[in-house]
């Protein structure tokens, strides 16, 4: 991307053994920083994208749909001047996400952890509560989507339900 002329981060967000809002919290708190900084980096903020591969893409699509700016809220987190910059996107590009962790377990157990995944009535509420297909609005940015058919690791399921969703809300 740099080579295109396109800055571009590299977030190594947090993931098991940090549960769920831990990630996505990262993942909003990368965007307002890149946002925060954007005269010193030379970008214009209402231009930041965001690019997530598998379980990143979940939380891209999470950031998108599911946050909408709202700010995520964790134990021991102490917000500063950063996290009261705007964080929606102007796109995003989702690489073989997982969407539905009802076909993704693992992704389901690494964000949450085997006690609420092994109770039926809670894995139920997660998978509701993390289906960013359930949250999708008419002026949500636009949203590049791949994945593979054959793919052994992420069901595409998930997001060709997603796209039909993306599509009906124009």
């Amino acid at each position: 991307l740099n080579r295109q002329g396109i800055s571009a981060f590299v977030l190594w967000d947090r993931l098991n053994p940090y549960p769920a809002p831990v990630p996505f919290l990262d993942l909003q708190r990368a965007v307002r920083y890149v946002k925060y900084y954007a005269d010193e980096y030379g970008l214009n903020p209402q231009k930041v994208g965001v690019i997530g591969f598998s379980a990143g893409g979940h939380a891209c699509a999470s950031l998108v749909n599911i946050l909408r700016n709202r700010p995520v809220e964790t134990p021991g987190y102490l917000p500063d001047g950063v996290d009261a910059v705007d964080s929606r996107v102007a796109l995003a590009g989702l690489i073989y996400p997982v969407i539905d962790l009802t076909y993704n377990p693992g992704i389901l157990f690494a964000l949450a952890g085997p006690e609420a995944v092994r109770d039926a009535k809670s894995r139920q509420a997660l998978i509701e509560r993390y289906r960013p297909t359930d949250f999708i609005q008419a002026k949500d940015p636009p949203q590049f989507l791949c994945y593979g058919t054959k793919d052994e690791l992420v069901d595409p399921q998930g997001l060709i339900t997603y796209q039909r969703a993306l599509d009906q809300k124009g």
